[in-house]
């Protein structure tokens, strides 16, 4: 799972980190972030590289994120370690404690999330919406103040409100579909396979951010990934098992690529012009018989 890295550290741990491996400030995940924070992140930096605002640990939101480890540069405040576990402390776990402290005197920490959401899971706890972003960011405050943990699904084809599994979200009923399992097989920046066994119908959600260049596929076949609160992708499944791949397709490239090879025989045209099919002779002359 990934890692939330405070207080601008930029320091490399080969773990997966929570701004992932997108370069564009998408827009649908800044209103995501504004659920957690308003001055959550710098503009001109990366997403979520830093938060300041310890009771941003405890949002809802941020838990939604599959963090796992929040990694900090000296000792968080206690007001910030409710449902947090100490997992390292330089001062405590360095073999080599005169390196402990850097020239400014500081120290890391390393806290694990204990009930930190997993990047994948199922879900039968979904809502369907039309509106716009901003109406689908105050519908998830909304079920947030309300105390239920609700996936708000954006599909323009049906009713907005509509619930697909029965007519109401209960509190009951569990959030993750009991009984199921979410394996990843491959798991790389543009290519993903998912082993996936849904005891029940139900949507398939990836805290991976929604980018209109990805393409979902069931068992081998083509189908629609839907936006899942704001940021995140959503696939419907049937009950069984299945393989879902996630495979990003960059049209942009193959635009490019057909313009080039368009321009390159427009090219070749103007330089050997098509004479109609039909052979040129030259009248005979004293100089070519």
């Amino acid at each position: 799972n990934r890692t939330l890295f405070t207080q601008n550290m930029n320091i490399h741990f080969n773990v997966p980190e929570i701004g992932g491996y997108d370069s564009l400030m998408l827009s649908r995940y800044i209103k995501y972030c504004t659920l957690i924070d308003n001055d959550l992140f710098d503009i001109t930096g990366r997403l979520f590289n830093a938060i300041n605002d310890v009771e941003s640990f405890n949002n809802r939101f941020f838990r939604e994120t599959a963090v796992r480890w929040i990694i900090c540069k000296g000792e968080l405040p206690e007001e910030a370690r409710d449902g947090l576990t100490l997992v390292w402390d330089d001062r405590i776990n360095d073999p080599m404690p005169d390196r402990v402290l850097d020239r400014y005197g500081e120290f890391i920490q390393v806290w694990e999330i204990d009930d930190y959401s997993p990047r994948a899971f199922l879900t039968r706890n979904v809502i369907i919406h039309n509106g716009t972003r901003n109406e689908i960011r105050d519908e998830m405050a909304m079920w947030y103040m309300k105390g239920l943990d609700v996936v708000i699904v954006e599909n323009r084809e049906y009713q907005s409100g509509d619930m697909p599994f029965g007519p109401g979200i209960s509190p009951d009923e569990p959030f993750r579909l009991p009984d199921s399992e979410v394996i990843f097989e491959v798991n790389s920046p543009n290519y993903l396979r998912l082993k996936i066994s849904a005891p029940d119908d139900c949507y398939l959600i990836l805290r991976d951010s929604w980018y209109p260049e990805w393409e979902a596929y069931i068992d081998g076949v083509k189908t629609p990934i839907y936006p899942a609160d704001l940021a995140f992708r959503a696939v419907a499944l049937d009950a069984g098992d299945h393989i879902v791949e996630f495979r990003y397709v960059a049209r942009s490239l193959k635009i490019g690529a057909l313009i080039s090879i368009v321009f390159l025989l427009i090219t070749l045209f103007m330089i050997f012009p098509y004479s109609g099919g039909k052979t040129r002779y030259k009248s005979p002359t004293a100089s070519n018989l």
